[in-house]
């Protein structure tokens, strides 16, 4: 590609001041020209003056690009990896059509304007034993404080060039929240790393809840057979998509990938909805988290037992039940306590008991004595967390004679 002169960038930088967006001079090497801007941090609050522009253009220095700071309602998607932005892409459709497009020198960027405020963050990672974190990034946000280098800047040694695709990012377009919140949690549903689990403070003697039951249903159903018994709707021109009945859109905001997994990005769907901490929207769901959500209610404290029964039930398997002949077994409160989703481990260090990564106290403990009431097991509680988290033998522990009700 033919060299850009500086009055061609001096006239693109105009475009973003004009535009409100702030930009700054960059060198091939991506970092900030400093022979022309030697600060640029308030670059990350206002967009440069027309003064400042001038200055950078005009002293006879060769500036080599132009780089787009996020932030102040503008979100940048970084897709450092080809294929995430074609699964991004082929999932998003319309959604992602509005939007600007560039090529970078391995991937692809999109921006947009929102009332979101989000900070830079890494929305999906590869797995990566290579990498010191164990993973590279495959999509990310740029945002507040954070840039990218706009087209047609210059790139490495090589004379390479940042490519626009469609459409002009001073130009942004400005999207309602629904729409940016979707853009952003379809990359984060392409996320492929699993961080490490930590143990180095401490030992656990529990199994993974009720996997088994579970897993069962989930063999035994699809996510779109338990749509279909909820009355959504599936889309004529695509088989992947869906919309729940109450829809008042019209569009087909729910999406079933190639595992198995749905993702609803329509907030009015009960599918868009929180993960156990309170804490993410449009969390991701299996067949049986699709039939607890839908056939039984979204809180997992609440719904949970009634939705392993109906799947033990779906699956004949026999369900848990406290008998004369397990009482006082270790299994049994093993299975008791696992069934209620209820995680433990001792801390060596202080030799406290944690449940669900949160310290033993009167209020999680005063949960769980009433939620085991509620399948059959009374008193003597505390005994039977500690020797479970230990993986001591129940029937050693004094005091438990006669807590299992018959």
């Amino acid at each position: 590609m033919k060299n850009i002169t500086n009055e061609q960038l001096k006239e693109l930088a105009l475009k973003y001041v004009d535009s409100k967006l702030s930009v700054l001079p960059t060198r091939p090497d991506k970092l900030p020209d400093k022979a022309v801007c030697p600060t640029q941090k308030h670059l990350h609050d206002a967009p440069p003056t027309l003064e400042e522009v001038d200055s950078w253009f005009d002293n006879g220095h060769q500036v080599e690009g132009l780089g787009l700071f996020g932030g102040r309602g503008v979100t940048i998607i970084d897709f450092d990896d080809m294929e995430f932005y074609e699964r991004w892409n082929a999932v998003a459709g319309t959604m992602a059509a509005v939007l600007p497009l560039q090529k970078s020198g391995k991937g692809m960027h999109v921006a947009f304007r929102s009332d979101l405020d989000l900070p830079t963050s890494k929305l999906a990672r590869i797995p990566d034993t290579s990498a010191k974190s164990g993973y590279r990034v495959g999509i990310e946000t740029r945002c507040y404080g954070s840039y990218i280098m706009l087209a047609p800047s210059k790139y490495g040694d090589t004379g390479k060039r940042y490519i626009a695709v469609t459409g002009n990012f001073y130009d942004l377009p400005r999207i309602d929240t629904d729409h940016a919140n979707a853009l952003i949690q379809i990359a984060k549903s392409l996320d492929q790393y699993t961080p490490p689990v930590k143990q180095s403070a401490y030992k656990s003697n529990c199994t993974d809840y009720v996997n088994e039951s579970v897993a069962a249903f989930n063999k035994k159903f699809t996510v779109q057979d338990i749509l279909k018994r909820n009355n959504y709707d599936q889309s004529p021109t695509d088989q992947s998509k869906w919309r729940h009945p109450d829809s008042t859109s019209g569009s087909y905001g729910l999406t079933i990938f190639d595992n198995d997994i749905c993702f609803s990005f329509n907030t009015n769907d009960p599918l868009c909805t929180e993960d156990e901490n309170g804490l993410q929207l449009n969390h991701k769901h299996d067949a049986f988290d699709t039939m607890k959500i839908l056939e039984h209610g979204p809180n997992w404290k609440d719904h949970w037992i009634s939705a392993i029964n109906a799947a033990e039930d779906a699956c004949g398997i026999e369900p848990f039940k406290v008998t004369k002949e397990n009482k006082n077994k270790a299994s049994t409160y093993r299975k008791a306590l696992t069934r209620l989703r209820y995680h433990f481990h001792l801390n060596t260090l202080d030799d406290s008991v944690e449940v669900n990564g949160v310290t033993m106290e009167d209020t999680p403990l005063a949960e769980i004595r009433h939620r085991m009431r509620d399948i059959g097991i009374l008193g003597g509680v505390e005994d039977a967390i500690v020797a479970f988290s230990q993986g001591k033998s129940i029937q050693s522990r004094e005091g438990l004679s006669g807590i299992i009700r018959i």
